[in-house]
């Protein structure tokens, strides 16, 4: 009899936890979803401050900045990535990520095959662009040139041709397809 007081008493104190913890959340509310819209297929993002937001898709070689708080369409474009050498609608370089390092946001193209296995060197790509201007009024400016030697330089390292790691042995022949 004392297991199942025990056990009641506990269930009794789960319930009442779980309802306070419900009434809480009520109270409090959701967050506010935003949508944004202009991109297809949105594979990449950073916020350049506290108003904007850049987002990159795999689909087309377009960064586009949106504000953060309102969500809706883009406020700017960068369309040919500037001085990168790559122009919109002629090679996709497939830009699949992003880091912010003070005023510069790296972003890197998927370095991967198209679906049908062919190499698509466009897709090697590491590019750079600087964040210029503040607030709402900020804007992204393409600096030097994409690095295309990303691969090249992983398998000269030691620790990619290590061979004593079957796994890393494994994992380097499916980047590369070899």
């Amino acid at each position: 009899m004392h297991l199942w007081t025990n056990n009641v008493e506990w269930v009794r104190s789960c319930l009442v936890t779980c309802l306070v913890v419900v009434w809480g959340v009520s109270k409090v509310g959701a967050a506010e979803a935003r949508v944004y819209r202009g991109c297809c297929d949105a594979s990449a993002s950073v916020a350049l401050n506290d108003e904007l937001l850049a987002v990159a898709s795999d689909e087309e070689n377009v960064l586009r900045l949106y504000r953060r708080d309102v969500g809706g369409l883009p406020v700017a474009t960068a369309t040919a990535l500037g001085g990168s050498g790559l122009n919109p609608g002629k090679s996709e370089i497939d830009l699949e990520g992003a880091a912010r390092l003070d005023d510069l946001v790296f972003w890197i193209g998927s370095h991967s095959r198209n679906s049908d296995g062919k190499a698509r060197p466009a897709r090697h790509a590491l590019l750079a662009t600087r964040v210029v201007g503040t607030g709402a009024a900020a804007r992204l400016v393409p600096t030097g040139m994409p690095y295309r030697g990303l691969v090249g330089r992983c398998r000269r390292t030691r620790s990619w041709r290590d061979s004593s790691c079957r796994a890393r042995q494994s994992a380097r022949g499916r980047l590369l397809g070899e």
